[in-house]
């Protein structure tokens, strides 16, 4: 009988293997139909969602071809593994390093429509910094400090040569030590620190694309006579102010760099010049952390401040103002946005990157 269920067994060997696999091949085949009809759908979605906004008559042929020209490659990954190599000129020694311990005073760097302004007012009316930037009223006479706009303010235009040389002439930044520099360019300001003070580097950034949509949206409400109007904006779609000489592409680079605005030939140099900039002298702000980035620029300062007031200005008091249809990804002018401000993207990404890094140096 032993002998007998022995001889079965391995006679159904065979069949069970063979049941076996063609199970295992069915499976396979199942999975591959599941990808197959997956990939299938997303595909569909996307050149039915894709609509190309409407372009006059003499626009349509030329941004044709420049959506064919478009490469879409994958940005690099942040810099986790190495930091960048190109040393810094020496024109930005007034600018201290991060682990340096020397007399310091604040430069809080911002582009426009990028939140920079709200910011400001926390400095100001929260945390009660001294600002120094653009003021709008009378300069004559020495460096006061005047208590307007519920904020202090330093009475000097440091946007323009004049305000700068002033500033250094009547020694700035030993007006107070609570003192905030506000500077859309870096090294325009450097004129005023000297070697016994020198600057701590406070930066601001918000995604470079959406930074510049919002820039477009904000130059169309601008009436006529305002220094920043542009005559044929209001008729034109994003898409053209994107291709047009009104739009400055990698305004970023330029702004830290201080190279000119119009410059388009900027290179992987320039960003890896920028890179270490912010890597060695520069505490990261990000528009989209506006909390965990003021405390860092207020990391062992006075700690005494109106909690109430910052909470209104950071979160349900937020202005929004300045908020804008949404566009699309997938639409043309995004991607033209994309392609043009190629470099403030890699930028703006090792900018997150040193943004997680620095938590453990500025909390």
């Amino acid at each position: 009988m032993a002998n007998r269920r022995k001889l079965k067994r391995s006679s159904d060997r065979p069949a069970k293997k063979l049941y076996i696999a063609i199970r295992k091949k069915m499976v396979k085949n199942a999975h591959q139909l599941v990808a197959l009809c997956f990939v299938t759908c997303m595909a569909t979605l996307f050149f039915v969602d894709y609509q190309q906004p409407d372009l006059p008559a003499n626009l349509r042929s030329s941004e044709s071809s420049l959506a064919v020209e478009i490469s879409y490659e994958a940005m690099d990954p942040p810099l986790s593994q190495h930091a960048p190599t190109v040393e810094l000129p020496n024109h930005f020694n007034f600018l201290a390093n991060n682990d340096e311990k020397v007399k310091k005073a604040p430069i809080f760097w911002h582009l426009p429509r990028s939140g920079g302004k709200t910011m400001c007012k926390v400095l100001g009316s929260c945390r009660g910094m001294v600002l120094a930037g653009s003021w709008m009223g009378t300069s004559e006479g020495n460096l006061t400090i005047v208590h307007e706009n519920d904020m202090k303010q330093v009475t000097v235009d440091l946007e323009t040569k004049q305000g700068r040389l002033k500033a250094k002439e009547e020694g700035l930044t030993k007006i107070d030590n609570r003192l905030v520099v506000l500077s859309k360019s870096i090294l325009e300001t450097s004129e005023i620190f000297g070697i016994s003070v020198k600057a701590e580097l406070w930066t601001w950034f918000r995604h470079p694309v959406e930074r510049q949509i919002s820039y477009y949206f904000f130059l169309q409400t601008l009436p006529e006579g305002h220094h920043l109007y542009i005559p044929a904006i209001r008729a034109q779609s994003l898409a053209e102010w994107t291709i047009s000489p009104s739009h400055t592409p990698n305004a970023m680079l330029a702004s830290l760099l201080g190279e000119p605005i119009d410059q388009i030939a900027w290179t992987e140099e320039d960003l890896d010049l920028a890179k270490n900039l912010l890597r060695r002298k520069a505490k990261i702000g990000l528009l989209d952390q506006k909390a965990e980035s003021m405390r860092r620029f207020s990391f062992q300062r006075d700690s005494s401040f109106d909690r109430e007031c910052e909470e209104r200005f950071l979160h349900y008091g937020w202005n929004t103002k300045g908020s804008y249809p949404q566009v699309g990804k997938k639409t043309l002018a995004y991607k033209l946005l994309m392609q043009s401000n190629a470099l403030d993207m890699k930028l703006f990404e090792y900018a997150l990157y040193l943004f997680t890094e620095q938590r453990s140096l500025f909390g």
